[in-house]
Order: structure tokens, then sequence, then C-alpha cells
């Protein structure tokens, strides 16, 4: 899915959240789908390969990094006791992994991100305790700190979720956004600052046949909600 910013736009951002430059270090991400997401290359020219598997019990995660030349380096999974899948892929200048996506329980759907090493070697898992949400997209900032935006249903509303990690996946604060309808995490950007602007994807109440608008909404690095345009 294509993000259009217009050039006013970034510059009432940037105003309100008082930096001067957006946090700008490689990074590659993809939103995937039901079989899993589109590999993504790391600085140093390997692939990482994310795809959603099914066991005939159970979905789960793979995780698989190949280096340039089409060599295996590292194969695994993601283990779990229930049902699992990736919605999106982030990989650092290191190589480390980002993936969120959510977790099937027994109480419902549960948003969910974890971090592997660029030897797929896992480092920290977070999984959102509230239930019925989903994690749709994750970045990260070069302190090891982490965003993840995703989408809840909340009663008879379906906000946007945004959740801030520390290094260690640890959760900062979270913030919801309501914009009407049902609203879908389709791009986050962190700053130099610690602050965050995440695109929402609108479909209003009542809307079908693929109407939709979208939405930028800027957060301080405490959680607080600076703008919305």
């Amino acid at each position: 899915m294509k993000k259009f910013f217009l050039f006013s736009s970034i510059a009432l951002l940037m105003s309100a959240l008082g930096a001067g430059v957006i946090f700008a270090g490689y990074s590659a991400r993809n939103e995937g789908g039901r079989t899993g997401l589109s590999p993504v290359r790391d600085g140093f020219g390997n692939t990482v390969s994310i795809l959603n598997r099914f066991d005939g019990r159970k979905s789960y995660i793979q995780i698989a990094k190949y280096d340039p030349n089409g060599n295996t380096l590292c194969n695994t999974y993601h283990p779990s006791d229930f049902s699992e899948e990736a919605n999106s892929l982030s990989v650092d200048s290191m190589g480390n992994i980002y993936v969120a996506g959510f977790r099937e329980s027994r109480d419902g759907r549960h948003a969910l991100a974890f971090k592997y090493s660029s030897t797929c070697e896992p480092r920290w898992e977070f999984t959102d305790e509230y239930h019925q949400c989903m994690a749709l997209d994750i970045v990260y900032d070069a302190n090891g700190n982490s965003w993840v935006g995703g989408s809840c249903a909340i009663g008879n509303t379906n906000p946007a979720k945004l959740i801030k990690l520390n290094p260690n996946g640890r959760r900062l604060w979270d913030s919801l956004y309501d914009g009407g309808g049902k609203n879908y995490v389709v791009g986050l950007s962190p700053d130099y600052g610690n602050n965050v602007s995440m695109t929402v994807q609108v479909v209003p109440a009542g809307y079908s046949g693929g109407y939709s608008f979208e939405k930028t909404v800027a957060f301080n690095n405490q959680g607080a909600r600076v703008a919305a345009f």
C-alpha cells in the first residue's frame, strides 16, 4: 500500500514534534499476507525470509536468512503453543530481525512482536495482554527501542494502537487513536528525538467497496498525541 505525504503535512509534523530530522538509519519493512512476507535484504546483502506456515494443527512463523549466493545462514521458527501469523518485518543495519503480527490464544487474538539476532537467535518477545488486537507494523530506532502499531476491537470501536517497547522488548507506553470506523496502522516513522508519526488507514463506519482515507498522527517520546492531520 502506497503512502502519500504532502510537504505541508510534513512541515506541520516536524513543527509539532520539535525535531529537525526524521530517523533514517538503514531499514526495510514489508507488510505481508496470509502466507508470509516478501523477502527483505539486510545491510550486508543477505536476504531475510519470514513465512507463515501451518503444521496441520496451528499456524507458526518461520524465520530464515540466506547469504547473497543463496546459502542458508539460519533457518528456525518462532515457538508457541498457539497459532501465530506475521504481518510486518523490519531488518536493521546489523541484520537484527523485527517481526510483528498476532497470536491466537484461548481468549482471542493478541498483538505479537519479537526480535531475533542476525544469526536468528531470539532476543525478546512481546505479547499484548489486551485481546482482540493485532500488530500490523514495527520499526526501531538507533537506541534499540521499538514501536509496534496495529488495530484493536474494543466494544463497538476499532481504534489503532501504538506501543513503544524498550531495547529489551518491555512496554514503555501505549496509546489508542480512533479516527472513526475501523483504523489500521500502515506506517510508522520515528525520529532522533524518540517521537513517532503513525499513518492510519481509516475505513468509515457503514462504508464498503474499498473507500478509506489516511490520517497521520504524531506522538511525543512520552506517548502524548501532539498532532493529527
